[in-house]
């Protein structure tokens, strides 16, 4: 049970759309916190609309015959999740990273931290802003079809939930070394974990 209501407490507080969690667990009633930060005039998110399209980008040997910003130029894409962050407490007790073909190693700051499942991936960072400039989200998918983690009390689902957000969105708190995008933001995060603990 804790694994879910991190679930949807994570994907509410970082503003992930109503819409696709009714979908992922349709017995729970949601509001949305997406907004349109940086939309363009031509396309602005709706974070209401049932007709959102979301798309899952890295994990493929396809990822290496295009680029993220192709993607988001596509006028059918409302959402790409870079995917997947396959354990959310991996080595030195930080997350592990799916997406290794978009990455180019480590930073001397992951490396001291023992973090061995988190990578460097600044090369991403401006498709990233470019997407966003476009009015487009990005999130960081967590789990996928080998996803991996069970949380043990909601203090560590919280922790967790913070350490993510600290690496990947708008925190700070941890240092910019660690920070797989450097200072670039995400708007949220997928949560695609295939089995749940109760």
């Amino acid at each position: 049970m804790h694994s879910l209501i991190f679930s949807i407490r994570l994907a509410l507080a970082l503003g992930y759309t109503s819409t696709v969690l009714s979908q992922r667990y349709p017995n729970v009633t949601y509001s949305s916190k997406a907004t349109a930060a940086g939309a363009s005039s031509k396309y602005k998110f709706d974070a209401s609309s049932s007709q959102n399209v979301a798309v899952y980008f890295g994990r493929t040997d396809e990822t290496v015959n295009t680029n993220l910003t192709v993607q988001c130029s596509d006028v059918n894409v409302d959402i790409v999740m870079l995917a997947f962050v396959t354990k959310i407490i991996g080595g030195g007790g930080y997350p592990d990273l799916g997406f290794e073909k978009l990455c180019t190693g480590q930073t001397s700051e992951m490396i001291a931290a023992n973090a061995t499942g988190l990578l460097s991936c600044t090369d991403l960072a401006p498709q990233i802003e470019s997407c966003q400039s476009a009015g487009k989200k990005v999130l960081v998918a967590l789990g996928g079809q080998n996803g991996e983690t069970i949380f043990n009390s909601t203090t560590e689902a919280q922790a967790a939930a913070t350490l993510l957000w600290n690496l990947f969105g708008g925190g700070s708190a941890e240092d910019s070394g660690l920070r797989p995008f450097g200072d670039v933001k995400v708007d949220g995060f997928d949560i695609g974990m295939t089995s749940l603990a109760s």
